[in-house]
């Protein structure tokens, strides 16, 4: 089954928010300080800087989880033992179920090293 595109491309997904928050942040804020108007926002920058904020923390806490996803997923994936690896193989499945369809690769080549199916 594959995976949903905000999956496959979390990275790029996430950075985007992040970083269109921020400039949408800064834009508003700039507008608000300096009472310029410059780019004709009116009254609409405080609505401008909210979106702004719940953009750039939605990108931010996307990251954070992806980012924890794969510490998680380098961990379990490391284990040398095979009976260490059989225990946390509903974990390691489902923490690579979350992320891209590479990692899901990854844990079918460590099961064949193992001989598990």
């Amino acid at each position: 089954m594959s995976r949903p595109v905000t999956v496959q491309y979390v990275v790029p997904f996430s950075i985007s928010f992040l970083t269109a928050g921020l400039v949408i942040t800064g834009l508003s804020l700039y507008d608000l300080i300096e009472e310029a108007d410059l780019f004709g926002l009116g009254g609409w920058w405080f609505y401008l800087l909210i979106i702004g904020i719940i953009m750039a923390l939605v990108g931010f806490f996307y990251l954070y989880s992806y980012l924890n996803r794969v510490k998680k997923f380098k961990k379990l994936i490391a284990e040398k033992s095979k009976k260490e690896f059989v225990t946390n193989l509903d974990e390691l499945e489902y923490t690579a179920w979350r992320l891209p369809k590479s990692y899901e690769d990854k844990v079918a080549e460590k099961k064949k090293e193992f001989g598990v199916k």
